[in-house]
């Protein structure tokens, strides 16, 4: 209601915390998993080792930012264009 003083988190029910709160382990562990697969299918893909090496340890950073900030991205797809070092 407006102008009563309450957040609109404060006006969250109770059972939908609990809700999320049961449900945000389950997310966060498919979120890993397509990351997983992403990583195996970028390390299986074509290219020197080194450039696939870099490439794995780019990406592991900007997931990781990105986790922490809650956006997604979609999948890359690996191995069927040219993978650029990292400078």
């Amino acid at each position: 209601m407006e102008g009563d003083g309450m957040s609109a988190a404060d006006k969250v029910k109770e059972a939908d915390w609990r809700l999320f709160r049961s449900r945000l382990p389950i997310w966060q562990e498919a979120y890993m998993e397509r990351l997983n697969r992403e990583y195996i299918a970028l390390l299986s893909g074509t290219g020197p080792a080194s450039e696939k090496f870099w490439e794995l340890e780019r990406r592991m950073r900007e997931d990781k930012r990105r986790g922490r900030r809650g956006d997604a991205h979609e999948p890359q797809q690996y191995g069927s264009e040219p993978i650029e070092p990292a400078v």
